[in-house]
């Protein structure tokens, strides 16, 4: 089995408080996920979370698809899906349909950390 070249991709934290503006968390993602494209990264992701009032958490499947739209040449990925408080029919369709916009979308791997340090250096140097 011949090595696989090391992809590398960034967690959009999907933390917010419930009183920041829901717009304004999304432009922020918005313009991530484009400098990160423009960067040569290869996946984005996000996790999932519940029952938290006082925190703001998208939900991942509509949220990738929509970053997605965003970066097209991403991968998506879900970090963390709490599928036990799911129908598991529905997930399956959801993915099916995020599946459906792009085959090679199917991030499975994680960023080395030294490397994701360098190029948040650069994302922070292209923001000045």
């Amino acid at each position: 089995m011949g090595a696989q070249p090391l992809r590398y991709g960034m967690q959009l934290t999907s933390v917010y408080t419930a009183q920041d503006p829901p717009d304004v968390h999304v432009a922020e993602h918005e313009e991530l996920v484009r400098r990160a494209e423009a960067l040569g990264f290869d996946f984005i992701g996000v996790g999932q979370h519940f029952l938290t009032p006082e925190l703001r958490y998208l939900q991942p499947i509509p949220y990738l698809a929509h970053m997605g739209a965003v970066a097209p040449s991403l991968r998506l990925a879900t970090f963390i899906l709490l599928l036990p408080l799911h129908n598991p029919i529905d997930i399956a369709e959801q993915m099916a349909t995020l599946e459906a916009r792009k085959k090679e979308r199917d991030a499975r791997c994680k960023p080395e950390a030294d490397r994701l340090a360098e190029i948040q250096k650069q994302i922070l140097a292209a923001q000045q």
